[in-house]
């Protein structure tokens, strides 16, 4: 086999491990894909606005605190002073017997006028917050939306395995380069080139496919909420106004005047979810989500230049040693 690798001229090798690392790169990609598809319907699956949160967000508990403060804000159990720059909120008269117990603990905390991020720092509340997000995460991973520990250890595994198959025949042929004093430029350049790509198309995320899905139906189902005419009040109910910001950030919500204070003074950005997201928004392509994904493209194609008698005796220079 050596034999074999030391025989292939350096122009030839680098047609043949182009192609060769193409084949390991998309027969991984399929192999991923798979791997993440648990084969269940997720058009089946109906998520409140802390769960959207917690699948959209990997599992940010502050992503969270956010949503349950804007809730409580939305429906009046929650009152803000942004007359000076502290931004306080402050619980009002409103009954919380419909809570549940983390919106209660929530609403408790602010007792007496606290900033947002009080809540964060304050130990029991943001230990209460941390277990709700345990809780639903675990649920997300039972429905098939996300991934479990396992899963993503396993992917990584096998991520291993195929970069190490993708590098080793240049290596190889790149080590014999050296041996021989060959220029192996150019194979140094497309083992650099090819390794990118490689972690670029297999970035591995916490989404399963059906998570992805979930939140493109999502994405589509609620787009109208970033459609909204500046000074025009929110046109559906409360828990319409969560979902979106659940899924498109707090401060997607300043155009309507019962949350632009909230959205624009309490210093609550725009969700900045998780690079490894996977989530695809209707609005932007590629495999990649920041807030909807990221995508990518190379743009960049390879000629060696070395046609004809011009690489006789490796005067091609880079193309590895043969």
């Amino acid at each position: 086999m050596l034999e074999f690798i030391r025989n292939i001229k350096g122009p030839d090798f680098l047609v043949i491990y182009m192609l060769y690392s193409v084949a390991i790169i998309f027969l991984f990609k399929i192999l991923n894909i798979s791997m993440s598809n648990t084969r269940r319907l997720a058009s089946n699956t109906n998520l409140d606005s802390y769960s959207v949160s917690i699948l959209k967000s990997k599992s940010s508990i502050h992503t969270l605190a956010q949503t349950i403060v804007f809730k409580l804000y939305a429906d009046k159990y929650l009152e803000m002073d942004s007359a000076d720059k502290s931004m306080t909120f402050q619980k009002t008269s409103k009954p919380v017997d419909t809570l549940d117990r983390i919106e209660k603990g929530v609403v408790e905390h602010f007792n007496t006028p606290k900033s947002f991020f009080s809540l964060l720092t304050d130990k029991k509340v943001s230990e209460e917050l941390k277990l709700h997000g345990e809780e639903i995460t675990r649920r997300l991973i039972e429905l098939g939306l996300m991934k479990s520990k396992e899963q993503l250890s396993k992917e990584k595994t096998f991520r291993s395995i195929a970069y190490i198959l993708l590098v080793s025949l240049g290596v190889t042929k790149l080590t014999m380069g050296l041996i021989n004093n060959k220029p192996v430029g150019f194979l140094v350049a497309e083992i650099i080139f090819v390794s990118i790509v490689f972690f670029v198309v297999n970035k591995t995320f916490y989404l399963t496919q059906e998570g992805k899905e979930y939140l493109r139906a999502k994405d589509v189902e609620y787009s109208w909420v970033r459609n909204g005419t500046r000074n025009s009040s929110f046109p559906s109910g409360i828990n319409d106004a969560v979902m979106g910001a659940a899924l498109f950030g707090i401060a997607s919500m300043y155009v309507y005047p019962e949350f632009g204070v909230l959205s624009r003074s309490i210093g609550i950005s725009p969700y900045s979810y998780a690079g490894d997201s996977g989530y695809i928004s209707s609005s932007n392509s590629g495999d990649n989500n920041n807030s909807g994904g990221c995508s990518s493209n190379s743009g960049c194609s390879s000629s060696s230049g070395c046609g004809g008698s011009g690489c006789g005796g490796g005067g091609c220079g880079g193309c590895g040693g043969s």
